[in-house]
């Protein structure tokens, strides 16, 4: 008997409901089918908003841009990336491309400028990063006890695999899973991502110096 999550999405208006119930099922990955509709709806909007920012970049300055992007685009690539975004890079093509297109009105270059130092140049994180930022908030919590103790079961740490010591006994627990899509589910991705993080990131004091740490690790890692 375990804890299942239900969620429904409703395209017609954003909205998403989260039921809790009781039932015996096994771990299945979602996101693949999430992130495709999304994608597919948010498509025409981020597309709409785009349009807005470009009509008038020539009247307002660089600062107010970046506020319209932060206003009318980002909420889109950002909301519960860490459910829909986690998924094949091919199915998120379209929300990175027209992410780029923003960045070069932001900027006014050309539409076939190189964006990655335009993303260093405005602090804003490329939409692959917006994923690995969630994944990253995600562990830290879930590492210093600052998310629900539901979610403990899903992680383990090589400690309590084995009792001898070894470079990786601190450490999460890399699990096992036998299918492509079974490996964007969070018990998978997660600690993969988190191990990668070097000792001096992950040990910070608090979840404010982590946010900022590693997006400043992950603008460097994108240039």
């Amino acid at each position: 008997m375990s804890l299942c999550v239900c969620l429904r999405v409703c395209l017609s208006t954003l909205s998403v409901s989260v039921s809790l119930c009781l039932s015996v099922c096994t771990c299945v990955s979602i996101s693949d089918k999430i992130g495709l509709l999304l994608t597919f709806h948010f498509t025409g909007h981020i597309s709409k908003n785009i349009g807005v920012i470009s009509r008038v970049r020539h009247l307002i300055p660089q600062d107010v841009l970046m506020s319209l992007y932060y206003t009318l685009l980002y909420p889109y690539f950002s909301y519960c990336n860490i459910t829909w975004a986690s998924t094949y890079y091919t199915r998120l093509t379209v929300l990175e491309t027209l992410q780029k297109r923003a960045i070069r009105i932001i900027c006014n270059t050309s539409y076939r400028a190189h964006t990655k130092p335009l993303f260093k140049y405005l602090n804003i994180l490329p939409f692959e990063c917006i994923n690995k930022l969630q994944i990253g908030i995600f562990m830290y919590k879930l590492h210093s006890n600052l998310i629900l103790a539901s979610f403990g079961h899903w992680f383990c740490k090589n400690s309590d695999v084995h009792d001898h010591f070894t470079r990786s006994t601190y450490k999460y627990h890399q699990q096992s899973v036998r299918t492509t899509s079974g490996q964007h589910c969070i018990r998978i991705c997660g600690p993969l991502y988190w191990n990668s993080l070097p000792l001096e990131l992950i040990g910070v004091p608090t979840i404010y110096q982590f946010k900022y740490r590693l997006k400043l690790f992950l603008l460097n890692a994108s240039v």
